[in-house]
């Protein structure tokens, strides 16, 4: 019965002393995101155009992941829908690469993200006539 007693007892002592030791070096609570920035930046915005060729407009916006890598598509941009842009996570920046849009419109541009704003700044044709914008999506 000693015997027993004493192996309950260190078997007791050495489990104690294991969790001690899992605890006492702790686990992250940080949580751990993707390291793309695709899904962080979908949802919905309210967009805010200063342009040269239309003034000031303020619109509701969604925007969503494409099916290609790094790339998003955002519902409306002074009044275009469907403009593609590619994100690089690494560096918060956004390109809406140069691309022919129904309406006889052309637009090509550069901006940045954080978590909760996107500020593009973009120039276009619409119908051979230059203008330029300044868009910001916030949350």
């Amino acid at each position: 019965m000693k015997k027993r007693i004493l192996f309950l007892l260190c078997c007791g002592s050495l489990f104690c002393c294991v969790l001690f030791i899992t605890c006492s070096k702790g686990v992250s609570s940080t949580p751990v995101y993707p390291t793309g920035c695709l899904d962080s930046l979908a949802g919905n915005y309210t967009g805010n155009d200063i342009c040269s060729s239309s003034g000031i407009t303020t619109y509701p916006c969604v925007i969503s992941a494409s099916n290609s890598s790094n790339n998003i598509i955002i519902g409306s941009m002074d009044g275009l829908n469907a403009i593609n842009a590619t994100l690089n996570c690494s560096n918060n920046s956004v390109t809406i690469p140069n691309q022919n849009l129904p309406g006889n419109y052309q637009i090509y541009g550069t901006g940045s993200f954080t978590a909760h704003k996107i500020i593009i700044n973009w120039n276009g044709l619409s119908s051979g006539i230059p203008f330029s914008c300044t868009t910001t999506y916030s949350r």
